[in-house]
């Protein structure tokens, strides 16, 4: 007889760097749509937020197919390192650039 009951934890084991991931897509994607409504955030905000979740909506992609892989367990602590150090970095240059466009 065959076992057809679906595991869904079978193989798929996120870290903590997914959530995190998760949460800063959330985040991005809900002051976006705060902004359609009200247009009170500059273009070059709403730019890095584009682009923001962009970047983590690819990370997030990663993490769900190939986190199985050995070769992306191996490229993980770089990968992410790098990409929250990129993404707080673009962030904090828009943050400031937005506030010295506004105060011209």
């Amino acid at each position: 007889m065959i076992n057809s009951a679906i595991n869904p934890v079978l193989g798929l084991s996120l870290p903590a760097s997914f959530f995190f991931h998760l949460a800063y897509f959330l985040l991005c994607s809900a002051l976006l749509a705060f902004d359609t409504q009200h247009q009170q955030f500059p273009a070059s905000l709403r730019t890095a937020f584009r682009v923001l979740v962009g970047i983590n909506l690819g990370i997030l992609v990663l993490h769900l197919f190939w986190s199985s892989t050995q070769i992306f367990n191996l490229a993980l602590p770089l990968l992410d390192s790098l990409i929250s150090l990129l993404s707080l970095l673009w962030l904090t240059w828009s943050l400031r650039h937005a506030s010295e466009s506004s105060a011209s």
